[in-house]
């Protein structure tokens, strides 16, 4: 083993390394680097979010007696399920899964906003 070797050995060992002087190579090399831009995953997380809205409406829009009668249905049948949930009859964890079908795709579209 040369010397080089055994000084490089000798400073991979150490937990404190004293800094190697490389005439400013390091920062010509990170000078040279293309600078990364948000604004490329600000405008993806946009159209994703624009996009799912605009399917709402529109789908809210096309659908809206559907809906209205559905929700008529729905709250006039809450108490209902409220005893058959407190009762044992309807599992509470099919609550949970359809509430995390709905909000795991708006998570995975903001996922790249936050990396």
């Amino acid at each position: 083993m040369d010397k080089e070797d055994e000084i490089l050995k000798k400073m991979l060992g150490e937990d404190e390394m004293p800094y190697l002087e490389d005439n400013g190579f390091t920062r010509a090399v990170m000078d040279s680097l293309p600078r990364r831009s948000s604004s490329t995953a600000i405008r993806r997380t946009l159209i994703v979010l624009g996009g799912a809205l605009a399917g709402c409406a529109v789908f809210g829009a096309l659908a809206w007696d559907g809906i209205s009668s559905l929700a008529g249905e729905t709250i006039r049948k809450l108490p209902e399920l409220a005893r058959s949930l407190e009762a044992g009859a309807v599992n509470p964890m099919i609550y949970v899964l359809v509430s995390l079908c709905t909000f795991l795709p708006i998570v995975f579209a903001l996922r790249v906003k936050f990396r």
